[in-house]
């Protein structure tokens, strides 16, 4: 099977900051499998079936729920500061998550060396990662697969997803590659890209990446840049 790649890129100056957090409450919710789901709060989750889903660490270092394969789960979220309990019923669809497929847990490290790596070439001084846009970038490959665009699949352009937006931003996305290396030669060789990743303005990055399988590239990347 021939394996396609897609990119865009994308950058925006602005002042200012928005966003806000989601109170939790009890509900029911539909996610394909190999997406992850949860809260920004310290919380502790309960699955009614292990086989479903999985507890993964994300990047800012908090636990989520990640589906593994089709079926009903009923998840049980603790939130010790508020000392309340919610139950959230989900509906798993799509096919079950290869599980042989690549761990993209340590791919943010990956990217970051290889892109100050090309910074460092023209003088530009290196980024750092930055919880937040972690956190962020990871929100941003998940909606890669529902709708490949700068636009969440909401409507909301993909910059709503940070709530500290900075004095500026910016946003690569890509898909189809199968490691750091392959995703950042086809940044590189692309004007709007490589621009984006060799603009020394930029201080801040987040790394997006996630696999489904079943999917039409199955290999889903972002970069977040910030002033």
């Amino acid at each position: 099977m021939k394996v396609r790649h897609v990119l865009l890129a994308l950058a925006l100056f602005l002042m200012g900051c928005q966003g806000g957090l989601a109170e939790g409450f009890d509900a029911e919710y539909t996610y394909l499998a190999g997406m992850s789901w949860g809260f920004q709060e310290e919380v502790t989750y309960e699955l009614s079936d292990a086989s479903l889903a999985e507890l993964v660490m994300r990047p800012d270092g908090k636990q989520w729920v990640k589906f593994k394969r089709p079926g009903e789960l009923l998840v049980t979220v603790s939130f010790p500061k508020a000392g309340y309990t919610g139950r959230y019923l989900i509906h798993i669809t799509g096919q079950a998550v290869d599980e042989t497929a690549v761990d993209g847990d340590s791919f943010a490290e990956d990217v970051l060396a290889l892109v100050n790596e090309e910074r460092a070439k023209t003088g530009a001084r290196p980024l750092r990662l930055a919880n937040d846009m972690q956190q962020a970038a990871a929100i941003r490959a998940e909606e890669l697969i529902v709708k490949f665009s700068h636009t969440r699949p909401d409507g909301r352009k993909c910059f709503t997803v940070l709530r500290n937006q900075g004095r500026g931003v910016g946003e690569n996305i890509a898909a189809g590659a199968t490691s750091p290396a392959k995703v950042m030669e086809m940044w590189m060789n692309s004007p709007g890209h490589r621009k984006n990743i060799l603009d020394p303005n930029y201080k801040e990055l987040g790394v997006g990446y996630t696999y489904h399988n079943g999917t039409e590239y199955q290999h889903y990347w972002v970069q977040l840049f910030r002033q």
